[in-house]
């Protein structure tokens, strides 16, 4: 290496240094040693993260229990059959004609947990709802990091797509409510990731497709 070359590289790193330390002397901290700084650093990331921890522990205070998922009661179709139990002759509902039903095989397992039912949602039901909703719904524990990012970006650019888990929407629609406000939102992700740890992926699925309206209310 000749001198030229190494003289210009020093002066490169002296720039860099001299402008890092304008940078710092402009919002105060241009007397602090490194280390101080390494320290300062520090702190404000240990700072950062309590208030994180005090905030979530705040907001989850007062969360629904997870349990009122499966506890409810959930209203349903009265069906009036005729002597012979086979026809129905009336159906009576208020604002959602609504009949649970299980799923035929399970989708994200086997299914061992639930009680299967050979006339109950096919297969193909639960996978045109995966591929539409959730299609990485087997994999997540109740955030999608990627597709959360993915959502914001093509919101970005026009598109409207939502970023939302399924389970996260079950949590919406079955235990909060629909308000958009941030404290709901992060209720929402905290009793996702509380759901996901009491119940399997296939369960989740079921209590979905019998809650999410399809157009017939």
């Amino acid at each position: 290496m000749s001198v030229h070359q190494y003289n210009r590289q020093g002066w490169s790193r002296s720039g860099r240094s001299h402008r890092y330390r304008k940078l710092l002397s402009r919002i105060g901290l241009g007397s602090l040693t490194t280390k101080n700084l390494i320290l300062l650093g520090v702190a404000v990331v240990f700072a950062g993260s309590l208030f994180t921890l005090g905030f979530i522990a705040f907001i989850a205070r007062d969360l629904p229990n997870p349990n009122s998922l499966t506890e409810r009661t959930i209203s349903q179709t009265t069906k009036i059959y005729d002597r012979t139990g086979e026809h129905v002759l009336y159906e009576i509902f208020g604002d959602e004609n609504r009949t649970l039903v299980r799923l035929q095989e399970g989708f994200c397992g086997d299914g061992s947990e639930l009680d299967l039912d050979e006339n109950g949602i096919p297969l193909f039901a639960a996978q045109a709802t995966i591929a539409a909703e959730d299609h990485s719904f087997c994999e997540h524990s109740g955030f999608d990091v990627k597709g959360f990012a993915r959502a914001v970006f093509q919101n970005l650019i026009g598109n409207r797509v939502g970023g939302s888990t399924l389970t996260q929407q079950l949590v919406k629609n079955a235990i909060l409510s629909s308000e958009k406000t941030f404290t709901r939102k992060i209720k929402e992700l905290i009793l996702s990731l509380e759901l996901e740890r009491r119940y399997t992926k296939d369960e989740l699925l079921q209590i979905y497709l019998n809650e999410i309206p399809y157009g017939s209310t």
